[in-house]
């Protein structure tokens, strides 16, 4: 269309099609900037459902799991650089619930929530970054970022890495380089009995230019590192580095998160902070998405306040409770060890020994129903589901409130779902 058009009753140079072809190039991603300030377009955070999770982590998925959590979905990668490319077609429901319940296990508190972008907030120019941060009652977290890069911000990375690799190649440590042999060889030539040594002969005919030259290139490779390399390839800091193939799907990225658990930690929340860069400078900040809340549950809330006032007098017995209380699991055993009672057994099973925990609790003598209900988790760990369910049935028995505190522990609640328990329970 361009080689058709006539300016004064001409074809266009060479020049002006040049000129025309940078403006539509540069008017793509420049409208789609502005049609993004105005229509207050942004990411969005969402829950992931157990559909979302076997859609995007099950059977037919490519994943792979890091030091930090799971990153999966379709994927599809490159033969050649071995670079992911990850992107659904969001056609599943998802969670717009902004609050969820967690629980806190063995000094963890496991998360996840999903990055969602639609293609309008795509272009192969750009870089969007996302950054999750927890808000705490009285501070924040940064999580690590995750990146999804447009086909030509990669070129051009891959591009400015390739420069740069070429400008160290360049540079050299071995002295050797910088002799003229020619002029070495001649010399041996024409004086054959000369008493020189080589090294007297390399000195003789070095080339102080190059040395000079080599000198200078190395005295400047920092600052010519930081003027090619804008946005390294490699980051340390970034979750996940996607490469965008296809702008018109939307991207999706579960994310999953373990953080420590703190005392007397019963919610938190989080949000995503999202920017455009074009390589060198960030284009465009967008609001923060809406929170989602986390509600904690904690093994420490099943403390026994009765079998406290037994043990009244007994400093240590009160002390080791305490530390349950605050969640000190590894302190607290080393203190309710030898009791072999209840508060004991909540110690083993905070730290994941069930087998220990379930021992102590079936050697008690009258249960109670909190009791019952430890046993029920220590079960359901060790993959006894049946005989979790008769113990949860025998706690909610005797106090009703445990049907409804199973939701909150994720083991109870995987087999009440899964059993179908007290649907007609009122």
């Amino acid at each position: 269309m361009i080689s058709n058009l006539k300016l004064s009753g001409g074809p266009l140079s060479p020049l002006w099609k040049l000129l025309f072809c940078l403006f539509f190039v540069s008017c793509g991603p420049t409208a789609k900037l502005n049609s993004i300030r105005k229509s207050g377009v942004n990411s969005s955070l969402m829950l992931p459902g157990e559909g979302e999770l076997r859609r995007y982590a099950g059977e037919g998925r490519s994943y792979a799991e890091d030091s930090e959590g799971l990153y999966a979905m379709s994927v599809k990668r490159d033969e050649d650089s071995g670079e992911v490319t990850a992107f659904e077609n969001l056609d599943a429901a998802v969670i717009v619930a902004r609050f969820r319940n967690t629980a806190e296990r063995a000094g963890l508190i496991r998360f996840d929530f999903m990055i969602v972008a639609t293609d309008s907030l795509q272009d192969p120019s750009w870089q969007l970054r996302f950054y999750p941060v927890l808000y705490f009652e009285n501070d924040s977290l940064s999580l690590s970022p995750v990146y999804l890069t447009g086909e030509d911000f990669r070129k051009a990375q891959l591009k400015a890495a390739r420069k740069y690799d070429s400008f160290l190649s360049s540079l050299s440590a071995d002295s050797s380089r910088f002799v003229d042999r020619g002029q070495v060889d001649w010399f041996k030539a024409r004086f054959p009995n000369s008493d020189m040594s080589d090294e007297s002969l390399e000195r003789h005919f070095r080339r102080p230019l190059l040395i000079g030259f080599n000198a200078f290139k190395k005295s400047r490779q920092q600052e010519y590192r930081d003027k090619l390399i804008t946005t390294p390839l490699e980051d340390s800091s970034v979750r996940r580095d996607s490469t965008c193939l296809d702008p018109s799907r939307s991207f999706v990225y579960l994310y999953r998160q373990s953080i420590k658990s703190r005392a007397s930690l019963n919610k938190f929340s989080l949000k995503i902070k999202t920017e455009i860069w074009d390589g060198k400078k960030v284009l465009y900040s967008f609001k923060a998405t809406e929170p989602i809340t986390y509600y904690v549950s904690s093994l420490s809330s099943l403390t026994d306040e009765a079998l406290c006032r037994r043990h009244s007098g007994d400093s240590t017995y009160l002390k080791g409770v305490a530390l349950l209380k605050q969640r000190s699991w590894e302190q607290a055993l080393e203190l309710l060890a030898d009791y072999g009672d209840y508060h004991s057994a909540l110690a083993y099973l905070a730290l994941e020994y069930n087998a220990t925990a379930s021992q102590i609790l079936e050697a008690l003598g009258q249960k109670s129903a909190a009791s019952h209900y430890l046993l029920s988790i220590a079960y359901a760990r060790r993959g006894l589901e049946q005989k979790a369910v008769e113990e949860l049935e025998l706690a909610v028995a005797m106090e009703p409130t445990y049907k409804y505190r199973g939701n909150l522990d994720p083991e109870i609640a995987s087999i009440i779902l899964k059993y179908g328990l007290f649907q007609d329970y009122s």
